[in-house]
C-alpha cells in the first residue's frame, strides 16, 4: 500500500509499505476526466507539474485535512495506485473494502456540492450529489468508522452520524448498516439492492465494486463484460455462503444442500412480506407457515429469497410437491446426502427426521414449494411429533392452511402500481447489477413511455412472472430488436381471444397475463434459427415433472452419446439439443426471456444445471403446445429403457435409482395413451421399462408361493447326505439328555409365559377359562416360547454337521468376495474417513445406508452356494433349461451358472427350495430320533407336573376372579376327583405337548441352523470391513451386526414358522415331477426382453433374430395368467388356513405394482396385439379381488 506523505509543504509518495502501516486518512470522491485526474505516473515522472491539474486540489485537501486532524499520511486512489501493473490493480481492487475500513478518517470530496451560507438545505444539496450514484462509493461510505462529507470549497457538511438519516434515505442503506452492523447480517439480496442504481465507467466494475461488500476475493479480468463479471461474483457468494453454512453446522457432519436454493437473478424484495416471514420462522416451538396466492404471484421466490439467506443459520430442506412421488423422492435425495451415497435409503423420511432432530434441534426448517395437488395427504409429512419442527408451504389453496392447522398465513397479493413499475423497469433496462434487488424504478425517459409502463402493470395485474416475463422481452440487451413499452401495449389482442379461454385453471386471470406470455415467448418459440433448438429444449423441460427428472433424463442422453456406436438414431436426433454447446445455448436463451430459472452448479455432476420452469408457463405451455411437449414422451421411455439396460449389463446391485423416472412416463403414458404414436420412438422400444418393473413385481409374488418337489428334487443328494448327518447328530449329541430335568425347567418357564398371558387376556374383561384353552395358549405362543428359553444346549450342536459346516464357510468366502467385487468402493472410503471416536454413530448411519446393497449382495451369495448343492446331473439339466436360440431362452455366452443367477429374480432362486429341503430332512431326522427315544415317554409322566403349575399360573393371572373363573373348584392336584380344569387339561394335552414334541424340537435345530448360516454370511462382512480397515476390534462386528439386524436380511434365513409357508403341508399338495410353468415363462420373459432390448441398444440379434417386443409383452402376461391360476388354485383349497394361505394371499397382494406396469404395457403395443390382453388381465383382477380369507372359511 503506497501513501502519500506531507512534508515541508511538498507531498510525496511513499514506497509500497507491507507492514506496520501508519495511520491515514482516505479520500473519497468522484472521478473527473481521465485527463484531469493526477496518476501514479504524474506524481513519479514530474511532480511539479502533476500540481497543474484540477485533480491536485482534491489531493491537496485530502493532505491538509489530515494534517488537520493530525495525520501525516493520506490515501487517494487516482495517484496511490499504478494501475499499469496488473498485479498491483487486482491486489488494490480486493484489498480497497479494508483499505477504507482500516482508515483513520474519511474524507467525502463532494465537487458538485456548493454551500454557500448555513441556511442552505443540506439534505437537498446532498441528494443531487453525483457521489450518491457511483459505484465504487457504496464501499467507501460503508467502510471506514469515521467518514466526514465537505463541499466543493471545503466547508464541512457534516459525518456520517449527524447524517444518518439523509444518508440512509438517499442510498437505501439501513442506518445500522452505516454503524457498522457486520455486512453478513444483512442478506445478499439487499445488499445488491444498495448497489441498484448506481454506475461506473468502466461495466466490469459494476460487480468488483462490489468486491468488499461481500467479502469476496476475485482477480478483475477486464474486457470479460459486465455479465461475466457478475456471474463470477454470484457464483462467489454462492460458494461463500456455502462454506459458512459448513462452518455453521456441527464438524463432521454431512451438509444438507438442495438445487432449488440460490441466488435469484433480477430479484424484488417485498421487504413487508420477507420481515414478517421471517419473523414467523423465529418463533419457537412449532412453527406452520403458509404463503398462498395465485400461481405467478411470487410464493416460491420469497420462499426461495428467505431460505437462500438463512441457510447458513439452519438446515434448510427444499421439498417440490408437484406429485406425492416427487415428495417422497426428495426425501430420498436428502437421505442419501445424510449417508453420503448415492443409493435409496429405506424410511427416509424417519431418516431425516431423526437427524434433523438430533443434530440442529429447533434450527432446522422444511419447505414445501407448491403444495397444490389435492390429492396429497400432506399431514404425514408435517413432522407433527417434533416439538421444534419449522415448516413453510407455498400453495394455491387458500383452505390449506386451516386443514394443517398454520400458526401463520400469509396471503401473497399482487404488487401495487409503484413495485410493478419498479420490477418492470428492473427487468427492461440493463442492469448495473444483473443478479440483484431493486427498491426504486429505473429512470423511464419520456412521459409517453412512463405512462405506457403504467399501463402495462395495470393490463397484467401485478402478476410478478407476467411482469417480469415482458420485462425480459422488451429488454434492450435481450437480444431482441428494441421496443418500447408503447409499441407492446398496440400489438394485437388477437391472444385475449384464443388463449386459454376456458381452463378453469385460469380463472383468477386476465387474458392479459396470456398476451404477455404470447408476446414474450412467440419470438423464442417459433423455432427459426438458434431457436430452433430453444423451442424444443423449452418443450422438453416443460415434459418434465421436475428439475431433478430432467436433469436425470439429460445424464443419460449424455451418457448414450459415450457410446462409440450410440444406438437410438432418432431418439438422439429428435434430442440433440441436449448436446452440451447446444444445450448451453438454448437454456441460456430461456433464461434471458425469464422463461425458465436455472442454477448453474459448478460441482454438480456432469455440470448440468437446476433447470425450474414455473407451475404458470408450464401450464401456459401444455395448453398451446401440448401437441409438442408430448412427442418427448416416447423419447424419455426409450431413454430409461437404455439407462435400465446399461444397468443391468453392468451387473450393479440395487436397480431403485429409477422409480422416480418410471413413475413419471407411466403417469404420462396413462394419461395420454397414444403418446407414443409417430415418435422418434416406437411404441415397441419404449415399453422396456415396464416390462422389466412388471416382471420385477411379478418375481416377487413368485417368491412367496411354496416351493414344489420338482424343487426340492433338484437337492436330492444334499438331502440325503444331510439327513444321515443330522440322524447320526441326534444320536450323538442328546443320548445323555436328563429328559426329566429338561421338562421340569420347560414346565417352570411355561408357568411365567401363562401366568403372563393370562394376566394380559383377562384384563380386557368377560374371560373364561375356557378362552385360555381355546385361545390364549396358541395365540400367545406359550408353550413354544417356553420351550425354545429351556431347550437344552445340546440341540444346539445337531446343526454341526460336515454338509453344514462346509456350506457355512462357502458362504463366508462367497460373501467376502462378492462384497468387494460389488460393494461401491465409496462404502469403504466412508468407513476409512470416518473419526475414530464416531464409531456409535457409523455403526448406525452407515448400516441404514448400505443395508439394501448388502441385501442384494447375500441374496446372491446365497444363490451361487446353494446351486453348487444340486447334483452334476441336476446342475447340467438346469443348464439345458438355460436360455438359447434353439429352446426359445436367452443365450449366456461365457458366463459361469452362478454369473446367470445374478441376472435371476428371486423366482428361480434356489434359496427357497434349501430351506423347504432343510425344514424336511429336519422334520423326518426328529421324528426318526423321538421313535427310538424315551423323550415322549418321559414327556407323558410329566403331565401332571405342567397341568398343577399351569393351573397355579393360571388362577395367579386371573388374579381376584379366580375361584369364579374356576367355578369355585379347588385346585386339580387337591381335589381327588376330575375338576373342569382338568378336563379341559386333558383334551389340550396330547396335541400341545408330546404329538408336537417333534416340531418342537425341530425348530431349535432348524433355527440353529438358519442362525449359524446368517452368522456365517455376517462373518464375510466382518472379514471384508476388518481386512479393509485394519482393525482387529470390535467395531467390524457391531457394525456387521447392525447391518444383519435388517428385516430384509433377516427374512432371508427364515425361522421354522416362517420356513412353513414355502414348504407345502404334505407331499400330497404339491407331487408334481416338472417344476412349476411360471419358472419356465418368467425365464422366457425376460429372455425375449433381454434379446430385444440387445437388438435395440447394442444392435445385437444374438441368434435371435425372430425376438420381439410383442413376444416379450406375451409371455410376461402368460407368466402371469399361470401364477394367478396356481395363487387361486392354492387359495380355494377347502383345507387353506391362516398359516398354508399366507404364501399365497402374499404373492395375490404384490400382483398391484405388476399389473401397473403391464396395463400400460399393453396399451402401449394394443395396436399390434393379437388379443385382449388387458381384457384378460381385468378378468383376472375381478376374480383375485373377489377372494378374502374370512369369506372363503365361511
Amino acid at each position: 500500500m503506497r501513501l502519500l506523505h506531507k512534508n515541508e509543504g511538498k507531498i510525496r509518495l511513499t514506497n509500497d509499505i507491507t507492514h506496520n502501516i501508519p495511520a491515514y486518512a482516505i479520500l473519497s470522491h468522484t472521478w473527473g476526466n481521465d485527463d484531469e485526474e493526477v496518476t501514479f505516473k504524474d506524481l513519479q515522472d514530474d511532480a511539479e507539474q502533476a500540481k497543474t491539474k484540477l485533480g491536485y486540489r482534491k489531493i491537496e485537501f485530502c493532505a491538509e485535512q489530515a494534517s488537520n486532524d493530525g495525520l501525516q499520511y493520506c490515501w487517494v486512489d487516482t495517484c496511490c495506485i499504478d494501475k499499469s501493473n496488473n498485479a498491483e490493480l487486482s491486489e488494490a481492487i480486493n484489498s480497497m473494502f479494508r483499505w477504507y475500513r482500516n482508515a483513520e478518517r474519511c474524507y467525502v470530496y463532494l465537487a458538485d456540492v456548493e454551500i454557500n451560507t448555513a441556511q442552505d438545505d443540506i439534505g437537498q444539496a446532498l441528494q443531487g450529489s453525483r457521489w450518491f450514484t457511483r459505484g465504487w462509493t457504496l464501499q467507501e461510505l460503508i467502510a471506514p468508522s469515521s467518514v466526514s462529507f465537505f463541499s466543493l470549497n471545503r466547508q464541512r457538511l457534516g459525518d456520517k452520524n449527524s447524517l444518518e438519516q439523509q444518508l440512509s434515505s438517499i442510498t437505501g442503506v439501513p442506518p445500522t448498516a452505516l454503524r457498522g452492523d457486520p455486512l453478513d447480517s444483512f442478506s445478499v439480496d439487499e445488499r445488491m439492492a444498495w448497489a441498484m442504481k448506481r454506475a461506473t465507467k468502466k461495466e466490469e466494475d459494476k460487480a468488483y465494486c462490489l468486491l468488499g461488500i461481500f467479502n469476496i476475493f476475485m482477480a478483475p479480468i477486464y474486457g470479460e463484460g459486465e455479465e461475466h463479471a457478475f456471474y463470477r461474483l454470484n457464483r462467489e457468494i454462492r460458494e461463500r455462503a456455502r462454506i459458512s453454512a459448513d462452518r455453521a453446522l456441527p464438524e463432521g457432519l454431512p451438509i444438507l444442500r438442495s438445487s432449488s436454493i440460490f441466488l435469484q437473478e433480477r430479484l424484488l424484495i417485498r421487504s413487508d412480506l420477507q420481515s414478517s416471514l421471517s419473523e414467523a420462522l423465529s418463533c419457537t416451538g412449532q412453527v406452520r407457515a403458509v404463503l398462498d396466492g395465485l400461481p405467478g404471484i411470487g410464493k416460491t421466490t420469497l420462499a426461495r429469497s428467505f431460505a437462500y439467506n438463512a441457510q447458513n443459520t439452519m438446515a434448510i430442506l427444499w421439498i417440490p410437491c408437484n406429485s406425492e412421488a416427487a415428495i417422497k423422492e426428495a426425501f430420498e435425495q436428502y437421505a442419501k446426502q445424510i449417508y453420503g451415497s448415492d443409493q435409496t435409503q429405506p424410511e427416509s423420511m424417519s431418516l431425516v427426521s431423526r437427524w434433523l432432530s438430533e443434530r440442529f434441534p429447533g434450527q432446522w426448517l422444511v419447505i414445501f414449494d407448491g403444495l397444490d395437488a389435492p390429492l396429497i395427504n400432506v399431514q404425514q409429512y408435517l413432522f407433527a411429533d417434533l416439538e421444534e419442527s419449522k415448516i413453510l408451504i407455498t400453495t394455491r389453496s387458500k383452505d390449506l392452511a386451516s386443514y394443517i392447522k398454520a400458526t401463520h398465513v400469509f396471503h401473497v397479493d399482487p404488487l401495487d402500481e409503484q413495485l410493478s413499475q419498479e420490477l418492470l423497469s428492473l427487468y427492461m433496462n440493463a442492469m448495473s447489477v444483473p443478479e440483484s434487488t431493486a427498491t426504486a424504478a429505473l429512470p423511464m425517459g419520456s412521459s409517453q413511455e412512463t405512462e405506457a409502463r403504467k399501463c402495462i402493470v395495470r393490463e397484467l395485474g401485478g402478476l410478478p412472472l407476467a411482469i417480469t416475463i415482458i420485462g425480459a422481452a422488451l429488454r434492450h440487451d435481450s437480444g431482441k430488436p428494441s421496443i418500447t413499452s408503447a409499441a407492446y401495449l398496440a400489438w394485437s389482442d388477437e391472444a385475449k381471444t384464443i388463449l386459454l379461454e376456458t381452463d378453469p385453471e385460469f380463472s383468477d386471470y386476465n387474458s392479459s397475463v396470456w398476451k404477455a406470455f404470447q408476446f414474450a415467448f412467440g419470438g423464442i418459440l417459433q423455432g427459426a434459427g438458434i431457436h430452433k433448438y430453444t423451442t424444443s429444449m423449452a418443450h422438453f423441460i416443460a415434459s418434465c415433472e421436475h428439475a431433478s427428472n430432467l436433469a436425470e433424463f439429460i445424464r443419460v442422453y449424455r451418457a448414450l452419446k459415450t457410446r462409440s456406436a450410440a444406438p437410438g438414431y432418432s431418439v438422439v436426433g429428435q434430442l440433440r439439443f441436449l448436446e452440451t454447446g447446444i444445450f448451453d445455448l438454448a437454456v441460456r436463451a430461456l433464461a434471458s426471456a425469464n422463461m425458465v430459472t436455472i442454477n448453474w452448479r459448478e460441482d454438480g455432476p456432469d455440470d448440468v444445471p437446476y433447470i425450474e420452469m414455473h407451475f404458470l408457463i408450464r401450464k401456459w405451455l401444455n395448453n398451446t403446445s401440448h401437441d409438442q411437449i408430448l412427442a418427448y414422451g416416447g423419447s424419455k421411455m426409450w431413454l430409461l429403457g437404455f439407462a435400465m439396460y446399461e444397468h443391468l449389463n453392468n451387473g450393479r446391485v440395487g436397480a431403485s435409482k429409477f422409480g422416480i423416472l418410471l413413475n413419471e412416463v407411466s403417469k404420462s403414458l396413462n394419461e395420454n395413451p397414444r403418446m407414443l404414436d409417430d415418435g422418434p420412438a416406437s411404441a415397441s422400444e419404449a415399453i422396456f421399462p415396464l416390462l422389466l418393473d412388471a416382471q420385477a413385481q411379478l418375481s416377487i409374488s413368485i417368491s412367496h408361493l411354496p416351493v414344489g418337489s420338482a424343487q426340492r428334487s433338484l437337492l436330492h443328494q444334499f438331502s440325503a447326505k444331510l439327513e444321515s448327518e443330522i440322524s447320526h447328530s441326534y444320536s450323538e449329541n442328546l443320548k445323555e439328555i436328563e429328559w426329566v430335568q429338561v421338562y421340569q425347567n420347560w414346565a417352570r418357564q411355561l408357568a411365567e409365559e401363562v401366568e403372563y398371558a393370562v394376566g394380559s387376556d383377562a384384563a380386557k374383561g368377560n374371560y373364561t377359562l375356557e378362552d385360555f384353552f381355546l385361545n390364549t395358549l396358541d395365540s400367545h405362543g406359550c408353550v413354544a416360547i417356553a420351550f425354545s428359553c429351556e431347550a437344552p444346549i445340546e440341540l444346539y450342536l445337531v446343526g454341526k454337521t460336515e454338509a453344514i459346516e462346509d456350506i457355512e464357510s462357502d458362504i463366508t468366502a462367497q460373501m467376502a468376495s462378492l462384497l468387494v467385487e460389488h460393494l461401491p468402493r465409496e462404502a469403504f472410503t466412508q468407513l476409512s474417513l470416518s473419526p475414530s471416536d464416531a464409531s456409535h454413530t457409523v455403526s448406525r448411519t452407515w448400516p441404514q445406508r448400505w443395508e439394501k446393497d448388502i441385501t442384494e449382495i447375500t441374496r446372491i451369495c446365497l444363490a451361487e452356494v446353494f446351486i453348487k448343492l444340486q447334483s452334476s446331473a441336476d446342475r447340467q439339466r438346469l443348464v439345458t433349461q438355460l436360455p438359447s436360440s434353439q429352446n426359445n431362452a436367452a443365450a449366456v455366452p461365457n458366463k459361469s451358472l452362478g454369473e446367470y443367477l445374478k441376472s435371476l429374480t428371486d423366482s428361480s432362486d434356489p434359496r427357497n427350495a434349501f430351506f423347504a429341503v432343510l425344514r424336511r430332512t429336519v422334520k423326518a431326522t426328529t421324528e426318526e430320533f423321538l421313535e427310538c427315544c424315551p423323550a415322549r415317554e418321559v414327556l407323558m409322566e410329566q403331565k401332571d407336573t405342567f397341568r398343577d403349575v399351569c393351573e397355579r399360573a393360571i388362577r395367579n393371572g386371573f388374579g381376584d376372579r379366580a375361584v369364579d373363573a374356576f367355578h369355585s373348584e379347588p385346585p386339580a392336584a387337591d381335589a381327588g376327583a376330575d375338576t373342569f380344569f382338568s378336563m379341559l387339561w386333558d383334551l389340550a394335552w396330547p396335541a400341545r405337548f408330546p404329538e408336537n414334541l417333534d416340531d418342537l424340537i425341530a425348530s431349535q435345530t432348524f433355527d440353529k441352523i438358519s442362525d449359524d448360516l446368517k452368522d456365517a454370511a455376517k462373518q464375510g462382512l466382518i472379514n471384508v470391513i476388518s481386512n479393509y480397515l485394519n482393525d482387529s476390534s470390535s467395531f467390524s462386528k457391531d457394525l456387521a451386526d447392525e447391518v444383519f439386524s435388517d428385516f430384509g436380511i433377516s427374512n432371508m434365513f427364515p425361522n421354522w414358522i416362517i420356513s412353513g409357508w414355502i414348504d407345502p403341508v404334505s407331499d400330497e399338495e404339491d407331487s408334481e415331477d416338472e417344476e412349476p410353468g411360471y419358472f419356465h415363462l418368467m425365464r422366457e420373459s425376460k429372455h425375449w426382453t433381454m434379446a430385444a432390448m440387445r437388438s435395440v441398444f447394442d444392435g445385437h440379434k444374438d441368434g435371435t433374430e425372430g425376438a420381439t417386443e410383442l413376444q416379450a409383452l406375451q409371455s410376461t402376461f402368460e407368466c402371469r395368467k399361470t401364477v394367478h391360476n396356481e395363487v387361486m388354485r392354492r387359495l380355494n383349497r377347502p383345507e387353506v388356513d391362516d398359516r398354508t394361505g399366507l404364501g399365497p394371499f402374499f404373492a395375490k397382494m404384490s400382483f398391484k405394482e405388476c399389473d401397473k406396469s403391464l396395463r400400460l404395457a399393453c396399451l402401449a403395443l394394443q395396436h399390434i396385439a393379437s388379443e385382449d390382453l388387458a381384457g384378460s388381465l381385468d378378468r383376472m383382477v375381478r376374480i383375485e379381488d373377489a377372494w378374502n380369507f374370512s369369506r372363503h372359511n365361511g
